[in-house]
C-alpha cells in the first residue's frame, strides 16, 4: 500500500490558484495541438482548417465532458446543483468530452463539405497523448479513483487502499499513443485509424470500469460501460461498412 496525499492546488500564483486539473487539461490541449498539427501537415491537409478544428474540439470537449460527469453523478449534482460550474474542482468525462467534440467538429466539417475522418485520423495519437495527461491531473487531484483493494500498488489517500484507476487510465492513453503513432503509416482509407483507437480504447475502457469506484445502473455496468458498449457497436458497423464498400 501507497500513502498519498493529493495534490488538488498544483502551485499558486500570487493570489491565484493553478489547479492540477485544469493544468493538466490546459497542457494536455498545448500538446496535442502541435501534434495533431504536425500530423495535418505530414498528411498535406490544410492547417487553418485544423485551427478552427481544434477551437471546436475544445468547446465541445469542455461542454460534453463536464455534462457527461454531471449525468454520471446526478444524484450528487441534484442535491448540489451550483458545484456543476465548478469545474475547476475536476469532474470531466472523457467519452463526454469525445463525444462533444465529435459533434462539433462533424457538424462543421458538414456544413463546409471538408473531409472529416481525414482530419480526424490525423488527431488520433494527439486524441491519446490527451487523455494520458489529463489522467494524470485525475490523479493528482484524486478523482475518478478506484475501488478497495490490497494490491501492492493500491493507493491510500486517506480513507482506505483503492485501485489507482487514474494511472491504468492514464497507462492506457499512453499505450495507445505509441501503438496509434506506430500505425499512422498504415492508413487503409478515411476512418481507418480513428476506428481501430476507438475499438481498442473501448475495450479497455469498460475492462478498467470494473476497477472504478462509480455509480453502476442497469446490469450493474457504469455509464461509462454502456457508452463504451455503444461506441464499440456504432465503430463495428463503420468498420463492416468500409469493408463492404472496399470489395
Amino acid at each position: 500500500m501507497i500513502d498519498y496525499s493529493p495534490l488538488p492546488v498544483l502551485f499558486r500564483i500570487g493570489a491565484i490558484k493553478v489547479h492540477s486539473v485544469g493544468f493538466a487539461l490546459t497542457l494536455a490541449f498545448f500538446i496535442g495541438f502541435f501534434l495533431a498539427l504536425s500530423e495535418i501537415r505530414r498528411r498535406e491537409l490544410d492547417p487553418d482548417d485544423f485551427k478552427k478544428m481544434f477551437l471546436l474540439i475544445v468547446l465541445g470537449a469542455i461542454i460534453g465532458s463536464r455534462l457527461f460527469f454531471v449525468i454520471e453523478h446526478v444524484k450528487y449534482f441534484f442535491e448540489y446543483p451550483v458545484e456543476i460550474f465548478k469545474i475547476w474542482k475536476g469532474g470531466a468525462s472523457s467519452y463526454g468530452g469525445f463525444l462533444g467534440a465529435f459533434l462539433f467538429t462533424f457538424v462543421y466539417f458538414k456544413k463546409r463539405k471538408l473531409p472529416f475522418l481525414a482530419y480526424a485520423d490525423a488527431v488520433v495519437p494527439a486524441l491519446c497523448m490527451g487523455i494520458f495527461i489529463k489522467r494524470i491531473g485525475c490523479f493528482l487531484n484524486w478523482c475518478c479513483y478506484g475501488s478497495a483493494c490490497n494490491l501492492p500498488w493500491a493507493i491510500n489517500a486517506g480513507d482506505f487502499p483503492r485501485h489507482p484507476t487514474q494511472i491504468y487510465l492514464a497507462l492506457n492513453g499512453l499505450i495507445l499513443f505509441f501503438i496509434f503513432s506506430k500505425l499512422k503509416h498504415e492508413q487503409r482509407y478515411s476512418g481507418w485509424l480513428l476506428s481501430r483507437c476507438l475499438i481498442v480504447y473501448g475495450v479497455s475502457r469498460f475492462l478498467i470500469e470494473f476497477l472504478r469506484d462509480s455509480e453502476r445502473y442497469l446490469f450493474n455496468l457504469t455509464i461509462a460501460q454502456w457508452a463504451s458498449g455503444i461506441l464499440l457497436v456504432l465503430t463495428c458497423l463503420f468498420i463492416i461498412g468500409k469493408k463492404k464498400q472496399t470489395r
